[in-house]
């Protein structure tokens, strides 16, 4: 696992696509938010740092929630091919589809707890109590029973 920077990134430029009753919700959302968070990191953990929709998104997104007052940070799981061609399974089937049809059985799933268990002690090492972390897509969900026994939100 590892951190990629969010880089700060000013709204200014929003008042060009929103109007002015749509950007002071804006700004009040986000103060609330900021308010609610006084003193927490909100983490957002995905599975690549760049390329495919949940990556730019976050790239793109993250930075005004920084300039909004909000600590966030970004981390990205890691895994060997076995264990990303597994978690691709389980995302096709959650939609439907069966993807490569490939096994879903106890040795896929020591595969997947294997890298949990790898990732999650990277995280527990930067994720503090009372912290919230958001996950994206099935390669961090392994980490939910281990960040709320360590005291993170997890969304």
């Amino acid at each position: 696992m590892h951190e990629v920077p969010v880089v700060s990134r000013s709204a200014d430029g929003l008042h060009e696509l929103l109007t002015p009753a749509a950007l002071h919700r804006y700004r009040d959302a986000l103060d609330r938010g900021s308010s609610l968070l006084d003193g927490r990191t909100l983490w957002h953990v995905n599975s690549a740092a760049e390329g495919g929709g949940v990556a730019e998104l976050l790239g793109s997104c993250l930075g005004y929630l920084r300039d909004g007052g909000i600590d966030t940070r970004r981390l990205v799981v890691e895994g060997d091919v076995e264990f990303f061609t597994i978690t691709k399974r389980i995302h096709n089937r959650l939609h439907g589809d069966l993807g490569d049809g490939g096994a879903l059985g106890a040795d896929e799933r020591a595969v997947y707890d294997r890298a949990s268990a790898h990732n999650l002690e990277i995280a527990t090492g930067l994720v503090n109590a009372g912290d919230v972390v958001v996950l994206h897509d099935p390669q961090p969900l392994g980490l939910v029973p281990g960040l709320t026994e360590h005291g993170a939100t997890v969304i």
